[in-house]
């Protein structure tokens, strides 16, 4: 009878025990799990209540659908599961969905500092987790920013360090006017026999950028140079055609005798003296006027008739009449006679030299015997000087 009873009070205990389990998960429908235990003093006290309950739930009686979210802690955890899911620094170290909605203990967020770069998963950051204006010059690789990444004009002269624009870094054609500054394209900038007229404005070469003797003769236009552009003295005999001068190219009294040829300076002049008797007393006549500076050359005398030599015939000379006066040239008849139509040339030995204006004169002394001249002509050689 007793045994009976014991039996009939254990099937009570345990009726009743199922039916506060029940009741328990009753609370933990879908529903009333996402809603009334989504805080931690709710989930917190009914898995305390779980716990404390005899038997215990089934570990497959909750889904994570049930599981509202930042609803578990840590301590709601039991030390079993615990070490499996953290580290030896109690970090999470191991996330599983059929456990956790959220693998951090709190109100679903880890704690500050908690997440290390060996809990993220590649390709988890996202332009939207990142934010803005966040990310420094250290936390860019070197050379990580490529054309892709930069944008259209995001490049601007602040950006651009002095001096690391390199020439290959310039497109053809890509510099004009307006990029160079004024006076920076110096000499070594310009590649040789780059510049041609086209670049040169009127008037640019003058004479400091022509090199000596750089300017040829094929350089010149047509009858462009003038008197102005020629040196004093600089046009030689060589530098004039044969033919060039003309009478216009020569200016008045422009030719002096020393421009002449030795034949052209030479001048001679003849002057007929009338006959001679043999009583005729002295005769003196003038024969030169000097009509430039000279030097007197020669002096001949010449007669139709045989002078014979004869003792005190007397005397032929040419005089210098303009101080100072002086006797040129003179035969004595006592010594040399004369032949017809054959001229005698006594020596010069004064006098010779003549400004123009100065005068000359043929003059006979005759002797105590006299002769007879007949046809003469005084024939004076000069030669014209500057």
């Amino acid at each position: 009878m007793f045994g009976a009873f014991a039996v009939l009070l254990l099937v009570l205990i345990g009726l009743w025990s199922s039916r506060a389990i029940n009741e328990q998960l009753a609370q933990l429908s879908e529903t009333a799990w996402s809603n009334a235990t989504n805080t931690e003093s709710g989930f917190s006290s009914v898995v305390r209540n779980l716990q404390n309950s005899s038997p215990s739930p089934s570990a497959s009686f909750l889904s994570t659908v049930s599981v509202g979210k930042g609803s578990i802690k840590m301590d709601d955890l039991s030390p079993s599961l615990q070490e499996q899911i953290t580290d030896d620094n109690d970090n999470v170290a191991v996330i599983s969905p059929t456990n956790f909605y959220n693998y951090y203990a709190g109100n679903g967020t880890p704690d500050d500092g908690s997440v290390t770069a060996s809990k993220m998963a590649d390709n988890a950051v996202g332009s939207s987790t990142i934010i803005d204006n966040s990310i420094a010059s250290d936390d860019i690789a070197s050379d990580a920013v490529q054309t892709d990444e930069i944008a259209d004009n995001a490049v601007t002269t602040g950006k651009i360090g002095d001096g690391a624009v390199t020439w290959t870094k310039l497109s053809d054609d890509s510099v004009n006017t307006n990029n160079i500054v004024d006076s920076s394209v110096t000499a070594a900038k310009v590649a040789p026999q780059s510049i041609t007229n086209i670049h040169l404005t009127d008037w640019a070469v003058d004479e400091r950028v022509l090199a000596d003797g750089s300017v040829t003769a094929a350089k010149l236009a047509g009858a462009i140079i003038t008197s102005a552009e020629i040196a004093d003295g600089t046009i030689t005999a060589s530098d004039i055609a044969n033919g060039a001068i003309s009478t216009a190219q020569i200016a008045d009294g422009a030719i002096t005798p020393s421009k002449l040829s030795a034949n052209a300076r030479v001048k001679t002049v003849s002057t007929p003296i009338a006959d001679i008797s043999s009583s005729s007393p002295t005769v003196e006549r003038p024969i030169f006027v000097a009509p430039t500076d000279g030097t007197i050359t020669r002096i001949r005398f010449v007669v139709s008739a045989d002078v014979n030599t004869a003792a005190n015939q007397g005397t032929l000379s040419v005089e210098r009449k303009s101080p100072a006066a002086a006797t040129v040239a003179s035969q004595n008849l006592t010594t040399t006679g004369l032949t017809a139509f054959t001229s005698a040339s006594p020596s010069v030995v004064a006098g010779e030299t003549f400004s123009a204006g100065d005068v000359y004169s043929f003059k006979y002394v005759p002797g105590s015997a006299g002769v007879a001249i007949n046809g003469l002509n005084v024939i004076i050689e000069y030669e014209l000087s500057d």
